[in-house]
């Protein structure tokens, strides 16, 4: 029997990263609403308060190995052999192998990205080359790994082998809470688009939407609503395009927009704008959470590459090309204009998917690898087929 199992998260500032706290906040609530025992724990130097989350002040005037050596000491005081820890991953380094060596729980790590490339294309060589070489010392020290993607799964196996089972677990919506709204009416002549981001990134691809709105021509107006960044977050180039965008982009600099502020916002909007710029960071696959919440509002949306969860196919998605191109604003119109008679049919496929990818089921599964790593069992064999990557080149 598992003696306790908390699911452990690691933010710095709250408000920095508001799409992250908003997939805490609901797998929390999924937790709770399933009646899973699993204990989600929140370190932060935020002020920040939730009923169905353990907060932990990490105290100021920490840098931030000492903010990490603060984290680790906590947990290792907490809990103890026959515990069962998930950890979204933290930075790697020399210092949190040292400290995590320690440990006589076990350790589920969990990975969002491929980190190295993020530090590629932030030049954060330093970050990189430690992160690098604190993976392989790490390695013992972890019973299991969870990935989003079947990509970084891949990634993982190819870095550091086989032999750590991997259970591939992407990002989820609360099916409990249900739809929370439907895309209006196009009227042919005036099209809303809204893009969410709580920082910004180059791979987000906003510039291709800027670019793509400059060499439109037609008769429709275009309106871009952005919700989570301001002007100086942007990098100068970008808030150049924005300027010869003018008129067309209205610019919501709220750092953090409540519930009910953003589904106003999203009310008013024909199309939700998802990742776009992936080819940025060498990847092929995404699990973005920014497209699982248009969805659970009813809004189709546009993304780029794949997505771990997605055909394409679906009605209430446009796949476009991932590539260093503006994004086809004729047809993003056409995709628009022909859901707008189809609206009940629109919301039905949305829901759909909620039931298949709802954020209670995926809970229950981080409680079921809990369960087979404290008793020593293996994660079920992946059956997923990644045509660009052989068995060979994992062994």
């Amino acid at each position: 029997m598992i003696a306790k199992v908390a699911y452990v998260n690691y933010l710095l500032d709250v408000n920095q990263l508001s799409g992250v706290v908003n997939k805490l906040l609901a797998q929390a609530k999924a937790l709770r609403f399933a009646n899973i025992p699993i204990k989600v724990i929140l370190f932060t130097c935020s002020n920040f308060h939730h009923d169905d989350i353990e907060v932990i002040m990490i105290p100021s005037g920490l840098g931030p190995w000492g903010r990490q050596r603060f984290v680790v000491r906590t947990l290792l005081r907490a809990y103890g052999e026959g515990d069962i820890l998930i950890l979204r991953k933290l930075t790697y380094s020399p210092m949190l192998y040292w400290l995590l060596r320690q440990k006589t729980f076990k350790l589920i790590m969990e990975y969002h990205t491929l980190d190295r490339n993020l530090y590629k294309l932030s030049r954060r060589r330093l970050v990189y080359l430690s992160a690098s070489l604190a993976g392989k010392l790490m390695e013992p020290l972890i019973a299991a790994k969870v990935t989003v993607t079947h990509e970084i799964k891949i990634q993982e196996q190819k870095s550091h082998g086989t032999q750590l089972p991997i259970e591939v677990i992407p990002n989820g919506v609360m099916l409990s809470d249900g739809l929370q709204g439907q895309m209006p009416v196009f009227d042919g002549k005036h099209l809303t688009m809204v893009f969410v981001a709580s920082q910004y990134h180059a791979y987000h691809g906003l510039e291709r939407v800027l670019l793509g709105m400059l060499g439109y021509h037609g008769e429709v107006k275009l309106t871009l609503v952005m919700v989570g960044l301001a002007m100086e977050d942007l990098p100068g180039a970008t808030q150049s395009l924005l300027l010869q965008v003018g008129e067309k982009v209205c610019l919501k600099q709220e750092a953090q927009l409540s519930a009910k502020a953003l589904a106003l916002v999203y009310a008013g909007c024909h199309l939700g704008l998802g990742t776009l710029g992936l080819y940025k960071l060498s990847m092929r696959e995404a699990c973005s959470l920014k497209v699982r919440e248009y969805l659970r509002y009813g809004l189709p949306f546009v993304y780029a590459g794949n997505d771990v969860e997605f055909s394409g196919d679906e009605m209430f998605c446009l796949q476009v090309d991932d590539e260093d191109v503006p994004l086809a604003m004729i047809e993003v119109i056409a995709f628009v204009n022909q859901l707008s008679d189809k609206r009940d049919k629109l919301l039905a496929a949305c829901q759909a998917k909620m039931v298949e990818i709802s954020l209670e089921n995926k809970m229950a599964q981080y409680y079921q690898l809990a369960q087979r790593v404290a008793h020593g069992g293996a994660v079920l064999p992946d059956t997923h087929v990644d045509p660009g990557v052989s068995q060979e080149e994992l062994r």
